[in-house]
């Protein structure tokens, strides 16, 4: 009785089973899935592709939910969601779930580089100070590998030293346009990664030889200056196939010429490709021309008369500093009017910021935009007798740096470690999981990320052409920096507040300080290879 009953059991077990498989839709349990595309932003639509879709109750992005329409059993598109990052996308049904690879968030990228500007003006700039450095990361110790226009532009695109690019100065043998290797940059990568790539505004000095008509690669829009850069009475070039001229009309200034074009790249784009927009105003370069709504909104400004303003004593000085006069009041008089100049132009950089965070905000980009705010180099106004930079002091190396990205999640903060400008092409590459470039600098992800990490000790600023200052090579740290100059003369300064901030006191002939010298002069001659040209060894 007992084994009679046992087969019917199994029978009934059999026959259940049988019913269930002949009585489930195929569509039940999805099967393995991809992706369509594999990368893309925040707003990007993405075709998952499988089978047993047609039942799908929910799709998230690396644990973040997605909107999502179901178009048939094999296929089921989704909006990639704010907040989302990279990792897998998951496909739930009433009957199971599917996982695919890695769906590679890419951050749209906006960089903002000004011309000329000092580290320490962004006070004057209100929507710079409140919507990039209250909400961003802010490097206080940010300088340039080469405080010149040209070279410090080539190290920006391309995380190389000069002795990497070869581009030492603005101008021929030792520089300009003509003689930079363009084939790869951070704009080659970011387009080979997806992007839509514009560049607006200021490229590389000496560009108008081309007379607008060459577009490198790596740049699917492209408004260049095509004659020299100016405020007025100046040609943008129209992807290498026109040209635009501008005039003397207050419509014509360049600053929000530049901002306007931004803001229609940004609210015409596509929402399925991440942007990359490299905004580059002539600002606050001279002859600075302030906007017309900003002319006189600093007339009596206080004069700028730091401790190092007309050196008094340039004794301890290499002979081309020695051999500046001081300033006499005429020349203090135009520096001062230069310097309200710079600063009032500024206030259209402002407004081209705000511009451009109000087209991300309202196209929804702004929450997963890279923002990077920079200078090419730093300037002198009066200190140490001079106006303008290219020497390897303090006021001409250091530039301002901030940037915002709000994926990250972290508070505004200060960073007090030492970066270059070498450093944002690998930072950019890796954020949009591009292809990486041979580079020089280290990227700023870690940072961003407020992650604790070994980081340089020692920087490399390096300098060839030009005049009055000879060829230099300079090794900078958190505490000191060795200057050597081809002549042979050298400068070594203690830094820091409680030092010699303001570089007055040349200590190179210290005998205390001569085993420190000596170390890093060691170090100096490892990062100085290969040496500038005609740069003797040391």
């Amino acid at each position: 009785m007992r084994l009679r009953v046992g087969r019917i059991a199994t029978a009934c077990v059999l026959v259940a089973a049988f019913i269930t498989s002949i009585g489930t839709p195929a569509w039940a349990q999805p099967g393995s899935i991809s992706l369509d595309p594999t990368h893309g932003p925040v707003g990007a639509t993405v075709t998952i592709n499988g089978t047993g879709l047609a039942q799908t109750t929910a799709v998230s992005f690396a644990g973040t939910d997605a909107a999502f329409t179901i178009e048939d059993d094999e296929h089921v598109s989704a909006t990639v969601p704010p907040g989302a990052e990279t990792g897998p996308v998951q496909v739930d049904t009433t009957d199971g779930s599917a996982t695919s690879d890695p769906f590679v968030v890419q951050p749209n990228i906006v960089v903002i580089l000004t011309d000329d500007q000092r580290w320490d003006s962004l006070s004057l700039m209100p929507t710079v100070e409140s919507e990039l450095v209250g909400n961003g990361l802010t490097f206080t110790n940010a300088f340039v590998e080469n405080p010149l226009c040209c070279p410090s532009r080539t190290s920006f695109l391309t995380g190389l030293d000069s002795h990497s690019t070869g581009i030492y100065a603005n101008d021929a043998p030792y520089g300009g346009f003509s003689m930079f290797d363009d084939q790869t940059t951070v704009a080659t990568a970011l387009q080979g990664a997806g992007y839509e790539t514009s560049l607006l505004g200021k490229y590389l000095n000496h560009y108008a030889v081309s007379a607008g008509t060459y577009v490198p690669p790596g740049w699917t829009h492209w408004r260049a200056f095509a004659s020299e850069a100016k405020y007025y009475d100046y040609d943008l070039s129209v992807d290498g196939t026109s040209i635009q001229s501008y005039g003397k009309s207050p419509e014509d200034y360049s600053t929000d010429v530049i901002a306007s074009i931004a803001d229609t790249e940004i609210r015409s784009a596509s929402p399925q490709d991440p942007l990359f927009l490299w905004i580059a105003p002539f600002a606050p370069h001279g002859p600075s021309t302030p906007a017309p709504r900003d002319v006189g909104t600093l007339d009596g400004i206080d004069p700028w008369r730091p401790p190092n303003y007309n050196e008094a004593d340039v004794r301890d000085k290499p002979a081309y500093m020695q051999a500046m006069p001081l300033l006499s009041p005429e020349d203090q008089a135009t520096i001062d009017a230069d310097r309200q100049n710079q600063l009032e132009s500024l206030g259209a950089v402002d407004d081209l910021v705000k511009s451009t965070l109000r087209a991300l905000d309202a196209t929804g980009r702004l929450g997963d935009t890279i923002v990077v705010f920079a200078s090419d180099n730093g300037f002198e106004w009066g200190e140490h007798r001079r106006e303008g930079k290219l020497v390897p002091y303090e006021e001409s190396v250091r530039i301002p740096l901030v940037i915002r990205w709000d994926r990250v999640g972290a508070p505004a903060a200060n960073d007090k470690r030492l970066v270059e400008n070498i450093d944002l092409t690998p930072t950019l590459e890796r954020a949009a999981g591009a292809a990486l470039t041979p580079v020089d600098g280290k990227s700023l992800l870690p940072l961003l990320q407020r992650q604790r990490v070994p980081w340089r000790q020692h920087m490399l600023i390096e300098h060839a052409g030009g005049s009055p200052q000879p060829i230099y090579c300079a090794g900078r740290t958190h505490k000191d920096v060795l200057i050597h100059y081809s002549t042979g003369e050298e400068e070594y300064y203690r830094l820091g507040p409680r030092a010699d901030p303001y570089e007055l006191s040349n200590r190179i002939s210290k005998p205390r300080f001569a085993s420190r010298i000596a170390t890093l002069r060691d170090k100096l001659r490892s990062m100085c290879t290969p040496r500038p040209p005609e740069m003797p060894a040391f």
